[in-house]
């Protein structure tokens, strides 16, 4: 049995962050919940396909959106919402598991 196994080490790795090294788009951040709870509705009516998650990081709640693997992935998703959140930007993230699609 091999004991150096680097694939296993990386799958432990992973386990203890909870997930993989990721990205999401960041819409905006306020220290009041209840202006961000509107604008995650209205992102989810333009763009349903898009998970959307609202998340606090004290003293900030924050709406980020998508489940991007990598930066371009991310870029793309700034792109196509710009439009409508001409604010947004990339911001790395950690993914977890249950929320990868493929």
């Amino acid at each position: 049995m091999i004991h150096n196994n680097p694939i296993r080490k990386y799958e432990n790795i992973l386990k203890a962050k909870k997930g993989v090294d990721g990205w999401r788009v960041q819409l905006m951040f306020k220290t009041k919940k209840e202006e961000l709870k509107q604008l995650k509705i209205a992102f989810i009516k333009l763009y349903p396909e898009i998970p959307a998650y609202l998340e606090y990081e004290a003293p900030y709640y924050r709406i980020r959106v998508g489940n991007c693997r990598t930066k371009l992935e991310a870029i793309k998703i700034k792109s196509l919402i710009s439009k409508n959140f001409p604010g947004a930007y990339p911001v790395p993230e950690i993914i977890n598991f249950s929320q990868l699609e493929n």
